[in-house]
């Protein structure tokens, strides 16, 4: 379960609490009381529910929040063994391998998993929406904003294993489908691979090029 911090995208998993909504509250509540002293508003449309927050709760709330967002394990998977960047950027090259993994749908594991929204807009967290909130609740909004990522990864399909703690193995098993070695998969490796594999009801493959077309193809 890997550590967020380190992923390639630094916006990826960078949560905190939106600062915007914070700013836009107080400078709303100031502006009404204004116009209450210029006579432009009653004094009752005061809302006194959304006074204005002070800074060092804001910075507390939020720290807080970060801390407990620091604490969250991903492992990231993909719908496709076929992206020629996927391959290029994560398999060294076409030289590494694809790992299918098996998730029963009503498994633990598969409990566990959740697909990736793609989104224009950085997802947010309202200090009102975290206040007065339990830390389980708190834990599952911060596994839904985990999983939006900017719509220029979309291409990638990605699904995440979620868990509270990060840099461990995740402590249930999963069932490895096949394993599939690059293009540029090299004879030593798939030996290696072939011996690992043998005994076990697991498929092995390696990929070929699709001449004439910008596909990748494994005789499975």
């Amino acid at each position: 379960m890997s550590d967020p911090v380190h992923f390639n995208d630094p916006y990826d998993c960078a949560l905190s609490l939106d600062m915007k909504s914070y700013h836009q509250r107080n400078d709303d509540f100031h502006s009404i009381v204004r116009n209450v002293m210029m006579g432009k508003q009653d004094i009752g449309e005061i809302p006194m529910r959304k006074a204005p927050i002070p800074a060092w709760a804001m910075n507390v709330a939020n720290e807080t929040f970060k801390n407990e967002q620091s604490k969250f394990g991903v492992c990231c998977f993909s719908e496709t063994n076929h992206s020629i960047l996927m391959w290029s950027h994560y398999a060294d090259h076409h030289k590494g391998v694809c790992i299918e993994f098996d998730f029963p749908e009503h498994s633990p594991q598969y409990s566990n998993l959740s697909k990736v929204t793609y989104s224009d807009e950085f997802p947010a967290f309202k200090f009102d929406d975290y206040r007065g909130l339990s830390k389980e609740t708190v834990q599952n909004k911060i596994r839904q904003l985990i999983t939006v990522k900017a719509k220029d990864w979309q291409y990638e399909k990605e699904w995440r294993l979620v868990h509270e703690n990060k840099n461990i193995l995740y402590p249930k098993p999963l069932t490895v489908k096949s394993v599939l070695l690059g293009v540029r998969g090299e004879q030593h490796v798939k030996n290696k691979i072939l011996d690992l594999l043998e005994g076990r009801s697991c498929q092995f493959s390696q990929a070929q090029l699709e001449y004439n077309s910008f596909n990748i193809k494994y005789p499975l």
